[in-house]
């Protein structure tokens, strides 16, 4: 009888050892096929891109604000997803970070061109793929003279032929000297006139 129980014994013994190496090796499995199948191939291209996209977006976050503004990027993994931060730098040197649903008018503004910009570098340098022209639509609104002017600076640094920028009117008439050329819209009734490269008085 005692045989028998020893006999047992050592069979659940090593029936557990068995199942323990069976759970060790699915895990195994789960994990390879995590970080190299389909899904994992996909996570890592996403996170070599983030990487890329992250030091364009900061460098132009930071030229557009003066270094006030420094857009961070991070992709979750699990979610599948880009996750977006903002460090703001007070005048007095106070750090904080906040999530872009906290960002004023302006400050979106000023992180969705960054962005924008950041993602035509990574096209270029990726993909080979270049612009002749890149259109702008309404990427100066909600923004004060000083950051407009920014922005204006930025867009002469664009490696392209060509960047147009579609606006219902600037923050200061000095800003419109910041482009080689400008061209009026005119609404009236039911018609609109468009007077080309027309010349803006600056007034004093």
């Amino acid at each position: 009888m005692d045989a028998r129980r020893t006999e047992a014994s050592a069979r659940r013994t090593a029936l557990e050892a068995e199942r323990k190496r069976a759970e060790r090796a699915q895990r195994t499995m789960g994990e390879l096929g995590e970080h190299f199948g389909k899904r994992g191939v996909q996570n890592l291209l996403y996170e070599l891109a983030i990487d890329q996209l992250q030091l364009s977006a900061a460098r132009y976050s930071g030229l557009l604000s003066a270094g006030a503004l420094q857009l961070a990027l991070a992709f979750d993994a699990k979610r599948g997803a880009i996750q977006k931060s903002v460090r703001l730098v007070r005048p007095g040197g106070d750090e904080r970070v906040r999530s872009v649903s906290q960002l004023s008018g302006g400050e979106w503004r000023r992180l969705a061109f960054a962005l924008s910009l950041a993602f035509a570098d990574f096209a270029r340098a990726r993909l080979g793929l270049s612009c002749g022209y890149l259109v702008f639509d309404e990427v100066m609104q909600h923004m004060d003279a000083r950051g407009q002017a920014a922005m204006a600076e930025l867009l002469r640094c664009v490696p392209c032929e060509t960047a147009v920028v579609i606006t219902h009117g600037l923050a200061s008439d000095a800003l419109y000297g910041a482009f080689d050329s400008v061209d009026l819209v005119e609404k009236a009734d039911d018609s609109s006139r468009v007077r080309r490269n027309v010349e803006v008085v600056i007034a004093g």
